[in-house]
């Protein structure tokens, strides 16, 4: 089957979503960087001076880039502490991520960035005949406020499809406000 690639609407949009992402990233900087302060200075104990965690994810157009995270595993252990669960559980392992939309790896709102291992998931993504690597992965995305980790790889990758099959101005800023609800302390979480 044919790939669709975007419609002339969504190629347009493409172009500027870039610009609002770099402007929203430096509009939240103050909050991002005395977060980003707090908890690598946190980290930084608890990891004995390793809290920074890099893995090969694929970009638009299948580029592959170093996404960045906090730590949030012992690799020699293969077990994470009371500190690691909460970084994960709040996406606050995510902050440094700010540091691939300000690279170009990635958007603010885009499909999840897909680790090169996830070859199942790979597949999936690419069966039906929408392109998810037409556009940069996001920090959120419409998979990301929907599906919970017992999601099956199906599930994940119709989420990534039905982004790309709506993808505009309007849909992104529902994943948003959505985002910013669903990381709200306050937020009662889906298990």
């Amino acid at each position: 089957m044919e790939v669709e690639e975007l419609n002339k609407k969504q190629r347009h949009y493409l172009k500027i979503k870039r610009v609002l992402s770099i402007i929203q990233v430096i509009i939240f900087s103050p909050v991002y960087l005395s977060l980003f302060i707090i908890v690598l200075f946190i980290n930084l104990f608890v990891t004995k001076f390793h809290p920074f965690f890099t893995q090969e994810r694929y970009g638009r157009n299948r580029k592959i880039f170093k996404v960045y995270k906090f730590r949030t595993i012992n690799e020699k252990t293969n077990h994470s502490n009371a500190f690691a669960r909460f970084l994960r559980f709040t996406s606050l392992d995510e902050i440094p991520q700010f540091l691939n939309i300000l690279k170009g790896d990635m958007d603010l709102i885009g499909p999840r960035p897909l680790s090169i291992k996830e070859e199942d998931m790979d597949i999936l993504r690419n069966v039906h005949p929408y392109n998810v690597y037409l556009v940069r992965p996001g920090l959120s995305g419409y998979a990301q406020i929907n599906y919970v980790n017992e999601s099956s790889l199906e599930k994940k990758a119709s989420y990534d499809k039905y982004y790309i099959e709506h993808f505009s101005f309007k849909l992104d800023c529902k994943i948003f406000f959505l985002t910013i609800f669903k990381i709200l302390p306050i937020t009662i979480h889906k298990k």
